[in-house]
């Protein structure tokens, strides 16, 4: 995937992401909303790399709206990306997508999930988290999740999200050094088409 960057700066810092303005590959808010469904068979077509930035761009934007971080605090979110066409880990950052350390994952995951062309694994640190802050943190992760979900379709992919921690992508998200605790997924694609009835 490209562009690639060693930028080791946080997911999001100073710099806020800006929803990406709308355009002629963009749908509508009502189409997003009213044809929204959970895809589970995906084409096997790859994902541009620009496409797939301006869903992030696009879910973080409102994620900050929804919890801005004046109030809430920065909880350090890091987008993980196990991709189709690669063996290696990679982590999305507003510059660029860059090759994080650990274990190839994307053959681990698809049983579990879906055989779509990325998984994004949403983490983030949680050491220094009280106990009693978890619960919100864990809401804030579906809220990202979600708001991945209805980006895609704004931007003319489908995804599914699957909640909660996953023992195997936890220990893959620690030994991506820096990164944090695995809190949700979404996985990203194309749907594929049926031949004889052209249904996903």
């Amino acid at each position: 995937m490209a562009p690639v960057t060693d930028d080791p700066s946080p997911l999001v810092g100073a710099r806020r992401p800006t929803a990406p303005a709308g355009g002629p590959e963009t749908v509508s808010l009502e189409t997003v909303l009213a044809g929204r469904r959970s895809v589970r068979h995906f084409s096997a077509a790859p994902i541009d790399a620009e496409l797939l930035s301006r869903v992030f761009v696009r879910a973080m934007a409102a994620q900050q709206q929804q919890w801005p971080y004046p109030v809430h605090s920065d909880p350090g979110w890091r987008i993980l990306l196990a991709v189709r066409e690669s063996d290696e880990l990679h982590r999305w950052t507003p510059d660029g997508v860059c090759q994080v350390e650990g274990r190839p994952v994307l053959t681990d995951l698809v049983a579990d999930y879906a055989d779509a062309p990325v998984l994004a694994l949403l983490c983030a640190p949680t050491e220094h988290v009280a106990s009693k802050a978890v619960g919100d943190l864990l809401v804030r992760a579906g809220s990202l999740g979600y708001a991945l979900w209805l980006a895609a379709r704004t931007h003319g992919l489908e995804a599914t999200v699957f909640g909660g921690a996953h023992t195997p992508l936890r220990l893959v998200s620690g030994m991506a050094k820096g990164h944090g605790r695995h809190l949700f997924t979404v996985a990203l694609g194309y749907p594929e088409q049926h031949p004889a009835s052209g249904r996903e």
